[in-house]
């Protein structure tokens, strides 16, 4: 069943009769309320389709809401670009194999201490990785590739 969820402002409910739950709470965005209540319902993984478009504030809160998400949910976004896989420390290693060459990129959501990249043309060994443009555009060697952290990032994989 498809199902619309959120403070539905911007949609018509009349069109959603039976298939819409209201989440009213003002402290957090519709898609953070989301994926607490997809948790609440038992999910642990989630692909959010169509983030591209809309407004700089909406665009940069879906991303900042990979930090507000509650822990163990597996998530990917996908956009036009690819998809991005939230890493969060309770995940563990990430480990992923793609063909030679093709490039990935890293983004730090928030300080961290200890970041770990193997098998990658650029690694990183228990490095500090803050929001930057750091891990922009690594490539893969065609090894496995692994990624630690002890803080929450974005690992984009190009399409």
């Amino acid at each position: 069943m498809i199902e619309v969820l959120g403070d539905l402002d911007s949609v018509n409910t009349a069109d959603w009769k039976g298939r819409s739950t209201i989440l009213s709470d003002d402290s957090a965005s519709d898609l953070a309320k989301s994926l607490g209540l997809l948790v609440d319902r038992g999910f642990t993984e989630v692909d959010i389709v169509g983030i591209d478009g809309g407004s700089p504030d909406h665009i940069l809160g879906t991303w900042a809401t990979l930090t507000e998400a509650p822990v163990g949910l597996s998530i990917q976004l996908h956009h036009s670009g690819g998809i991005t896989k939230r890493l969060h420390p309770d995940d563990g290693t990430l480990e992923f194999l793609i063909p030679k060459d093709d490039q990935f990129s890293v983004f730090a959501l928030e300080s961290c201490q200890k970041v770990s990249i193997s098998g990658a043309r650029w690694n990183l060994d228990s490095e500090s990785l803050n929001f930057s443009t750091k891990g922009l555009h690594n490539q893969s060697t065609g090894e496995k590739i692994s990624i630690k952290t002890d803080g929450i990032l974005a690992i984009i994989f190009q399409s």
